[in-house]
């Protein structure tokens, strides 16, 4: 079972709600969760270090009027998209997430995820939205996926407003079940060398000298 220190997560709210008191950006709440998920969850599952890698991952995808884009997924763990809004609790910001999840979700189809492999995640550090993905429509032939081929249902949510052990246990929850989920990594030549290479912790406690 992953570890997830309570005390840890009441420190990052607080200073989450302090930061956004003074309006802090979007980029800078981001990095104060890339720098507190480590304490979060002391023994640093794959998906702790795999937030920070795989902050402005590029991606390629179809913009409505069917012209090839490329963008910056805000962090990409396997197969969980994160965009990271200033304000979700207003519809503006909302919008504006689930809007970009579409375009990142569908850029993730394209690189071979299927729908049910990937999750949308809208963040503003205390206020968090998952999302699954629906295929409205499959793309032309040798057409990339893009927007208009995907639907979003909200299906989790929760809010540190209260920094009470009630709601940043339901944090913890949230984060392990979206981002560390099982069979959520892409299998590339990476994620193998990461499991299985020498650098790895099977490596480590498996293999031995001659």
């Amino acid at each position: 079972m992953t570890k997830f220190d309570i005390e840890e997560t009441r420190k990052f709210a607080f200073e989450s709600a302090k930061e956004i008191k003074h309006e802090a950006n979007e980029d800078a709440l981001r990095h104060l969760l890339s720098s507190r998920l480590p304490l979060m969850f002391p023994d640093r599952p794959w998906w702790v270090q795999a937030h920070s890698k795989g902050a402005e991952t590029n991606v390629h995808f179809v913009d409505p009027s069917g012209a090839r884009r490329s963008g910056f997924i805000d962090s990409l763990v396997g197969k969980t998209a994160i965009e990271y809004e200033k304000n979700i609790t207003k519809s503006h910001g909302y919008q504006a997430g689930r809007s970009q999840l579409k375009d990142y979700c569908a850029a993730l189809l394209h690189k071979g995820a299927i729908p049910d492999e990937v999750i949308g995640v809208v963040s503003a550090t205390l206020h968090w939205r998952a999302f699954k993905v629906h295929l409205a429509l499959e793309p032309d032939p040798g057409a990339d996926y893009g927007p208009n081929n995907i639907n979003l249902e909200e299906i989790d949510s929760v809010d540190l407003d209260g920094h009470n052990d009630a709601s940043l246990s339901r944090f913890g929850l949230f984060i392990i079940k979206h981002l560390g989920r099982q069979g959520s990594r892409f299998l590339d030549a990476h994620a193998l060398a990461k499991d299985l290479g020498f650098d790895s912790e099977f490596y480590t406690n498996h293999i031995t000298k001659s």
